[in-house]
């Protein structure tokens, strides 16, 4: 294992800019995943889409 861990950081190195690149894409990539998906979980206000605070809201008398 030490000697993969090793080779791994040496390529890393001597290739800086490629794995540089490689984790810019990575990041963006589950930027745009996390962003993706958080839009379908919530309602318009914040609150979890038919969520508890949704039924009191409708629930409430007078309104």
């Amino acid at each position: 294992m030490a000697t993969f861990l090793y080779r791994l950081g040496r390529l890393a190195f001597r290739r800086r800019r490629l794995f540089l690149m490689f984790w810019i894409v990575v990041l963006a990539a589950v930027g745009i995943g996390a962003a993706g998906v958080s839009g379908k979980t919530t309602d318009e206000k914040g609150g979890a889409a038919g969520g508890e605070r949704l039924r009191a809201l409708q629930r409430r008398p007078g309104q």
